[in-house]
């Protein structure tokens, strides 16, 4: 089973670990991927941490802040991901 879950921002520390537990909990031959769209809020600028890994599968669709991301472009890319991906 592929399991993806669309999620809107990378940074995001807690939720980090919830994902990384999921990974985790998944017996083989299970897949899972987290698909973050951008990077961080304006509003969080400067609280992210350059030496922060994340010990998920997961793509960024976008390195910038969301607000900086068109809506329209956001939508295209992440249908693109989904039909590439074919989760289940």
């Amino acid at each position: 089973m592929k399991i993806l879950i669309i999620h809107n921002l990378l940074w995001a520390h807690y939720k980090s670990a919830f994902f990384e537990e999921i990974q985790k909990q998944l017996p083989s031959p299970h897949e899972f991927h987290v698909l973050q769209i951008a990077r961080n809020e304006i509003s969080r600028k400067g609280m992210e941490s350059p030496e922060v890994t994340y010990n998920y599968n997961y793509t960024l669709l976008f390195n910038d802040y969301i607000e900086n991301v068109p809506r329209w472009k956001e939508i295209v890319a992440v249908i693109r991901f989904f039909l590439k991906y074919d989760p289940d």
